[in-house]
C-alpha cells in the first residue's frame, strides 16, 4: 500500500491542475458540491485556519475537542490563541459523548473525532445537537476515514465543517495533503458580507482556505524527499536519528508527521496549501480509495471475528466497531487477569512485539505520542472530570489493519492467545 509523494509519475505544470479533480471525487463519494471543498496541505494547517476565522468572527474562546488524540490536533487550538477544553469520550465509540457534553460559554465549535475510523452516525447526531444547544459549530475530524462522513437517514452530513487528512498513517498512503468541506448552511446568506455573531463563518473560511501560500522551495524539497529521508533516518543507531532529525526539522529539510517543537504545544511553521506534487498523488491516491478501504474492511473482519467472542473480562472491543467497516487500527480495551489484576496493555504490546507483529499505542498517553509539558495543554487541570478517556488511555491496545490478510490473521491469533493465557 506504498505510494510515494516523490514518486515518477508526471506532476502538473500548475499547482491547481488536480484540485478540481480531487473535490469532485470528494464530492462524489460524499453526496456534497464541490463547490464547498478546499484543500490544505495537513489537516492540523486547515484547522488552524478555521479555529482562526471563528476566533475572529465568533468571539471564540473555547474549542471543546478530546484529549484521546494525536497533539497535532489540539496545536491548532494553541496556534489560533485559543482554550482546548476537553469533553470526556463514550467507551463505545472512543469519541466526544454527545450525550454528557456540556461545553463552557464561548465556545465556537466541538471537534468530533471518528477515532480509528469509527463512525457512528447516531453518536455524532448527539453531538450534534448538544454543539448546536449549547451555540457551537460542530466540526468533524475525519482524519482516519478519508473520504467518509457522519450522515443523517436522508444521507445528508451532519457535520458543519469535514476535515479529511491524507497525511502520514492515515488511510492513503499519500504522507501529504487535506480537504476540508464546509456545510452551506453555516456560509452567509446573498448578499450578506458577514455576521459578527458567528453564525455564517462559511464563506469566510473557504476564503481563508483559498488564500493558504504554496510551499517554498525548500519546503517542497522536504515534502519530496520526506519517504527517502525517513527510510535513511530510520535505520541510523538509536541515538543519532532522533538527533539528525531534530536538526533535519530545525534547518527545515526534513517535515515529519510530528516535528519535535510540536511536542511542545507549537505548530511547525506555518500554514500552507499543497503544491502540484502532493495535489498529483492525493488524486492518484483517490482513484484507488476503494481499494484501499476494501483491504482495511478485511483485516477489520478478521480482527473482529476472532476477538468478538473472548470474555468482556478480559477486553472489551467499543460497541460502535464493525466489522464491515475500513477502520484504520482496530481498537482493544484490555481488561482483568483471572485473578482480578488489570491487564497491562503495554506487557501485551512488547509480548506480540517479540513474535514479530507491530501492534499500536494510539492513544497511550494521551495527546500522543505525548506532550513535553501537558500543562501547556491545561490536560492535568481538566482531568477529573475525563474519567472515560483516562480509562481508555490505560487500557488501549490496537492492532494495524494495513496489512495483508494473512500476517491480520496471524496477530489476531498471537493477541488472543496472549489474552487467553491472562
Amino acid at each position: 500500500m506504498e505510494q510515494n509523494v516523490s514518486g515518477a509519475a508526471h506532476i502538473p505544470d500548475t499547482d491547481t491542475a488536480y484540485e478540481e479533480k480531487i473535490r469532485a471525487v470528494l464530492a462524489r463519494r460524499t453526496g456534497t458540491d464541490t463547490a464547498h471543498w478546499r484543500l490544505a496541505l495537513r489537516a492540523r494547517h486547515a484547522m488552524q485556519v478555521i479555529f482562526g476565522v471563528l476566533k475572529e468572527e465568533c468571539a471564540a474562546e473555547h474549542i471543546a475537542t478530546q484529549a484521546f488524540t494525536c497533539l497535532t490536533a489540539v496545536n491548532p487550538i494553541l496556534d489560533a490563541g485559543l482554550h482546548p477544553y476537553y469533553a470526556d469520550i463514550s467507551e463505545d465509540t472512543l469519541s466526544v459523548n454527545g450525550h454528557t457534553l456540556s461545553i463552557p460559554p464561548h465556545t465556537a465549535a466541538v471537534v468530533l473525532q471518528h477515532t480509528f475510523g469509527i463512525i457512528d452516525s447516531f453518536a455524532a447526531q448527539q453531538a450534534a445537537d448538544a454543539a448546536h444547544r449549547q451555540g457551537a459549530l460542530l466540526i468533524e475530524d475525519s482524519a482516519h476515514c478519508a473520504g467518509r462522513m457522519a450522515k443523517r437517514e436522508d444521507g445528508t452530513p451532519i457535520a458543519d465543517i469535514s476535515v479529511h487528512s491524507f497525511g502520514a498513517e492515515k488511510v492513503l498512503p499519500t504522507k501529504f495533503g487535506a480537504a476540508v468541506w464546509i456545510n452551506p448552511k453555516i456560509s452567509a446568506p446573498q448578499n450578506n458580507t458577514g455576521d459578527r455573531h458567528g453564525r455564517y463563518p462559511g464563506h469566510l473560511i473557504l476564503r481563508a482556505l483559498e488564500k493558504l501560500p504554496r510551499p517554498s522551495v525548500l519546503r517542497g524539497n522536504a515534502i519530496r524527499t520526506y519517504t527517502l529521508q525517513n527510510k535513511v533516518l530510520g535505520r541510523l543507531p538509536g541515538r543519532l536519528s532522533p538527533l539528525l532529525r531534530e536538526m533535519l526539522c530545525a534547518a527545515h529539510i526534513f517535515y515529519p508527521p510530528v516535528a519535535p517543537g510540536e511536542c511542545g504545544g507549537r505548530g511547525n511553521g506555518k500554514c500552507l496549501a499543497p503544491n502540484a506534487r502532493v495535489n498529483a498523488a492525493v488524486y492518484r491516491g483517490l482513484k484507488r480509495l476503494g481499494q484501499y478501504e476494501n483491504e482495511l474492511t478485511k483485516c477489520t473482519a478478521i480482527y473482529n471475528d476472532a476477538l468478538k467472542t473472548l470474555p468482556p473480562s478480559l477486553c472489551t472491543i467499543p460497541k460502535a466497531v464493525c466489522g464491515r467497516d475500513p477502520l484504520l487500527r482496530f481498537p482493544l480495551l484490555t481488561g482483568k487477569t483471572g485473578t482480578g489484576k488489570n491487564i497491562d496493555p503495554e506487557e501485551m504490546f512488547h509480548a506480540l512485539r517479540e513474535k514479530g507483529f507491530y501492534p499500536g499505542r494510539w492513544y497511550r498517553p494521551l495527546l500522543f505520542p505525548g506532550a513535553k509539558d501537558a500543562r501547556i495543554y491545561d490536560l492535568p487541570a481538566q482531568s477529573s472530570r475525563l474519567p472515560v478517556t483516562l480509562a481508555a488511555a490505560r487500557r488501549i491496545i490496537n492492532l494495524r489493519t494495513q496489512e495483508t490478510p494473512a500476517h491480520a490473521a496471524r496477530l489476531a491469533a498471537a493477541a488472543r492467545e496472549w489474552l487467553e493465557k491472562q
